[in-house]
């Protein structure tokens, strides 16, 4: 329906859209115009955004990077959004010749589409592996025995997790991150004002940290959880299909898939099954299949997050999805006694 569509079309689209919109639609947008244009679209979809209110440059560029002309967000996305405000998508009858040189033009923007795909994904791999390197020097001499005051608000153990027993700082130079431990020369660090000083990761005493692993134990990237139980990841790291593991596999035993840390604990400490921390809903299908075709006899159970206040209640749905995609069992911890409840 939109094959003659051009950048005008675009961009006329845009005007009847609110560039104060929620930050989903803002990058559904932007992955609708990244889907037919590729990067000759970011300057339509930039120039609209700078009419929101806390529009960042550098926020608007990181977002497009990220985004993917795919997952069933095409351009028709952008057009049905501004209907739905009042546009129009004006359509003429082609000559013979308009139609060769619209031909030779759609030609040429998916042959540059394909070129923008191969270099974002080489980018994207080259960058995950920067998040892995990080992720080890991070880790460092840090040990499995410290004190937290998020364990001791959740009433759980460590079960091996890294402290960050003194602040680390990270800071990354030109000729590559740089670990300091040096309280004199991180507090020489901070003295440096703002605008001089380079791109920095810093962990204060009392954070801890979870390693992320894919199926055969390589480390990727991390979660740090702070006192106040806040959750990081390092940017532009994978997540998707990595896990941490919470004791060691038992063919004997139930393996139970969570979402997050504190709830793995509590499972590990009730039941003394081995636990695989998913950190999100979403990631309980791709660890699972994972999981499932390593070990094919192994007994899963998927102990969901039950977000009943939440639309579909997410946490529930995507367990009850993964658990019938490899066989598990579901189990809701709030709403059961026992492990065997699962059953």
């Amino acid at each position: 329906m939109y094959e003659q569509c051009t950048l005008d079309d675009v961009c006329r689209a845009l005007s009847f859209l609110d560039p104060e919109c929620d930050r989903d639609t803002w990058a559904r947008v932007a992955m609708a115009i990244k889907s037919e244009f590729g990067d000759s679209g970011f300057d339509a979809w930039d120039d609209w955004s700078k009419g929101h209110g806390r529009y960042r440059a550098a926020d608007a560029l990181a977002t497009w990077k990220s985004v993917r002309g795919a997952g069933g967000v095409g351009i028709g996305t952008l057009f049905a959004l501004a209907k739905e405000r009042g546009f129009t998508f004006e359509r003429r009858e082609l000559t013979a010749e308009e139609k060769r040189a619209w031909a030779k033009e759609k030609a040429e923007r998916e042959r540059q589409r394909k070129i923008d795909a191969e270099r974002e994904e080489a980018e994207r791999l080259q960058e995950q592996r920067q998040v892995a390197e990080l992720a080890h020097l991070i880790l460092g001499d840090l040990k499995a025995v410290g004190r937290s005051e998020y364990l001791g608000q959740k009433k759980i153990q460590s079960h091996g997790v890294k402290f960050f027993q003194s602040p680390v700082l990270i800071v990354h130079r030109d000729s590559g991150p740089e670990r300091i431990t040096d309280q004199a020369q991180i507090s020489a660090f901070f003295n440096i004002p703002k605008d001089q000083q380079p791109k920095f990761h810093y962990f204060k005493k009392g954070f801890f940290a979870l390693p992320l692993v894919d199926i055969d134990g390589n480390l990727w990237n991390l979660q740090v959880i702070t006192p106040k139980g806040r959750k990081l990841f390092l940017r532009g790291g994978r997540k998707s299909g990595l896990f941490a593991w919470l004791g060691k596999l038992d063919p004997r035993m139930p393996l139970v898939l969570v979402e997050g840390f504190a709830t793995g604990a509590s499972v590990r400490e009730a039941t003394g099954c081995p636990v695989v921390v998913c950190f999100d809903c979403g990631n309980l299908m791709p660890v699972a299949v994972q999981l499932r075709e390593r070990f094919p006899e192994q007994n899963m159970v998927f102990a969901a997050d039950d977000d009943a206040g939440t639309k579909d209640n997410p946490g529930v749905t995507k367990a009850d999805a993964a658990a019938r995609a490899v066989g598990g069992a579901l189990w809701i911890p709030s709403a059961a006694d026992a492990l065997e409840d699962a059953a």
